[in-house]
């Protein structure tokens, strides 16, 4: 159950995620903290879930 359960909500986040806001937050992070994990370059930044998520996961990112 408690498997079943997990799938389910990863399926609504995955479902809700939105790669061009995903964009935007990441752009907007890498204006404020010039960190090297995020491009420069707007349009080169992935705002993939997956990408996302390296980037912000453990959240050093964020402290710096």
């Amino acid at each position: 159950m408690h498997e079943a359960y997990v799938r389910i909500c990863t399926l609504q986040i995955e479902a809700n995620f939105d790669e061009q806001e995903a964009v935007k937050c990441l752009y907007w992070i890498k204006l404020v903290t010039d960190v090297d994990e995020i491009s420069s370059d707007p349009d080169s930044v992935d705002g993939s879930h997956e990408a996302f998520y390296n980037v912000l996961g453990d959240g050093l990112v964020l402290c710096k």
